[in-house]
């Protein structure tokens, strides 16, 4: 007999980041992201932006979102471990604002979404009410990882207890 030994390797690196591979995944993707960390601004000045905060270990993200509406600029905060992303070009705006139809959730965005769409003379066959009833299923589209990437942390915690024999573990999301 000849015994054959299998070297399996175990990688503890993070995997590089998976990104959206449709137009509609990407308009679930950037409403997560955008319900999460981001906002409109400056739509009534007629100086509309979208800003999205990011970790500066998150910057490649920030630069795949440039890369993927080609509008935008990305600026590292001074004395903080952040940059941010920052559209302010209408082309940019009309690639966007159809992918986000549907699909954000926040009130507050919602309202900023319209007033945006009214500016730049866009409509959709749905209201902000009605959008904001729109039932998301989050395990089969990419709202949810956007939202995540935007403001979520995931937290293992190994609890030692003196009058237990067996430690604790407790997953956060």
């Amino acid at each position: 007999n000849i015994i054959t030994r299998i070297n399996l390797s175990l990688n503890c690196h993070r995997k590089s980041h998976q990104y959206p591979n449709t137009l509609d995944d990407w308009g679930y993707y950037l409403a997560g992201l955008i319900d999460s960390d981001g906002s409109f601004t400056n739509i009534l000045d007629n100086q509309p932006n979208l800003t999205i905060c990011f970790h500066i270990k998150d910057i490649s993200l920030a630069y795949k979102i440039r890369s993927f509406l080609n509008y935008g600029t990305i600026s590292k905060i001074k004395n903080k471990n952040a940059c941010t992303y920052v559209l302010t070009n209408q082309f940019g705006f009309l690639k966007l604002l159809p992918l986000l139809n549907n699909k954000l959730k926040h009130q507050d965005k919602l309202k900023r979404y319209f007033l945006l769409c009214k500016h730049y003379n866009l409509s959709f066959p749905i209201g902000q009410e009605e959008q904001s009833l729109v039932p998301i299923d989050l395990l089969n589209n990419w709202w949810f990882s956007g939202f995540i990437d935007g403001d979520g942390s995931f937290q293992i915690k190994i609890i030692h207890k003196q009058n237990r024999l067996k430690h604790e573990v407790r997953l956060q999301l």
